[in-house]
């Protein structure tokens, strides 16, 4: 398969490397040939490119700085004049975000308008969700720039969708591909901020191992605990495998913890998994339901996938939180001592005003 990438990116472009790789690793995996981005500042000439770019290309990439997402998104359809409408799936979800507030009401529309004939690849929360358009033979694929939700595209539906464009069905090789390339961006983001990871050994363990070792080859920055206490059967799975992951993070005297739960049946014939991510300051706990196509063991690839995807995201959020604070704090004592500066060199100019004024007068 013939793909092409370009990217549009005002001002750093370093700041999206991380992103853009996740996109090209997937991309690589389907492409007949190795394939690189082409960046671009102007939506002027990468539209020119894209549209030179689909005279040979089966598929081409999209993406964009979130920060610009949805205008350039709006521009691309008027360029290659798309109908459009507001997606339900989207409208739906984002609609209680947007009635309490969270969201502007122009914000809820401009996120949920997509293509009428275009397939959705959704975010976690909905908003900046990717998607692909068709025609004949060709896809085009539209994707936002973010160190959280292009991942969250990227492992959720970008795999799925090339590998049935390439005519692949998943395979056990391509959940191992998956599954490593997550270990690849959290080992790279515990790295960047100096943090560790443990594992708790329970459900998916071999699964997680046979990723890690691979990409954390001195074994310093994931570690493993394999003295689990079994749960009480009176004790709800969630306040379980919660509890496992700071016991976890804890004795193994981490940063993070990840537990993963074996598969459970509901009432309604259901199954669903936990997965669990811990810090010193909270636990996050998931539940995740099986399709009616997926099975149990279905469960435990799409359950480990997701905590890599998790434990990722939330160690490279508060890797730029902490970042984002030491920036404005150092802009703000820059500020403060220009102001101090410019009132000492004020001050002085003053002083010698007057004091020549004063000797002038002797």
């Amino acid at each position: 398969m013939n793909i092409k990438l370009f990217s549009l990116v005002k001002g750093d472009a370093s700041v999206f490397a991380g992103s853009k790789k996740l996109i090209s690793d997937c991309a690589n995996a389907f492409s007949q040939e190795s394939v690189k981005f082409s960046n671009f500042a102007s939506p002027k000439r990468m539209c020119l490119a894209v549209s030179q770019a689909l005279r040979s290309a089966d598929c081409v990439v999209i993406a964009v700085q979130n920060q610009s997402y949805n205008s350039i998104k709006k521009m691309l359809f008027s360029a290659l004049e798309i109908k459009t409408q507001q997606k339900e799936e989207v409208y739906v979800n984002l609609l209680p975000l947007a009635e309490k507030g969270k969201i502007t009401n122009t914000a809820l529309l401009n996120n949920s308008v997509f293509p009428v004939k275009s397939q959705i690849f959704p975010t976690d929360n909905f908003m900046s969700c990717g998607f692909s358009i068709t025609s004949g033979s060709q896809s085009i694929i539209m994707l936002p720039l973010d160190s959280v939700k292009t991942a969250e595209i990227v492992f959720g539906s970008l795999y799925s969708y090339l590998s049935e464009l390439a005519g692949v069905e998943e395979s056990p090789d391509l959940y191992k591909l998956k599954r490593l390339r997550l270990a690849e961006r959290l080992f790279t983001s515990l790295s960047k901020s100096k943090s560790t990871l443990a594992f708790a050994a329970l459900n998916g363990v071999n699964l997680i191992e046979e990723c890690t070792n691979m990409v954390d080859t001195e074994n310093k920055t994931f570690k493993f605990v394999y003295d689990i206490e079994s749960r009480a059967s009176s004790q709800p799975v969630k306040d379980y495998i919660a509890a496992c992951a700071q016991k976890t993070r804890i004795e193994a005297k981490c940063d993070y913890a990840v537990a993963v739960s074996s598969a459970f049946s509901g009432n309604d014939d259901s199954i669903f998994i936990y997965c669990a991510v811990a810090d010193k300051n909270e636990t996050t706990v998931t539940k995740i339901f099986a399709d009616s196509e997926e099975s149990a063991k279905d469960l435990v690839n799409i359950g480990v996938e997701y905590a890599l995807k998790i434990a990722g995201n939330s160690v490279i959020s508060k890797y730029e939180e902490l970042h984002s604070k030491a920036a404005k704090a150092g802009n703000k004592l820059r500020r403060n001592i220009t102001t101090i500066t410019a009132f000492a060199i004020g001050g002085s100019a003053a002083i010698c005003a007057i004091l020549a004024l004063l000797l002038g007068n002797q």
